[in-house]
């Protein structure tokens, strides 16, 4: 089948009733088939999402966690939680 087609079996073994995608997949998901599943369908919003050095002007957030990792190394947990992150001998 489709990529919709496969992702929508899959929330559908799960049993899920909603599919949280990322914006790159508005090229070619196709929205109708969603609904006539009977599935929700919505897109990551990146907006507010703490700015670091990356490799290119200018800022996207719209990349992987890993993009954040290999960027700030060590540093990431500070811009997923911020300070409420539990100190390391906490974990």
């Amino acid at each position: 089948g489709t990529k919709d087609d496969r992702l929508i079996r899959i929330v559908q073994r799960l049993g899920g009733d909603a599919y949280l995608s990322g914006l790159a997949a508005k090229d070619y998901i196709r929205p109708q088939l969603w609904s006539e599943a009977g599935i929700k369908l919505m897109y990551k919003n990146h907006a507010g999402y703490p700015e670091y050095r990356q490799i290119s002007e200018p800022f996207q957030p719209e990349v992987t966690a890993l993009d954040l990792m290999f960027m700030v190394g060590s540093e990431a947990p500070d811009y997923i939680w911020g300070k409420h992150r539990a100190a390391p001998d906490q974990l």
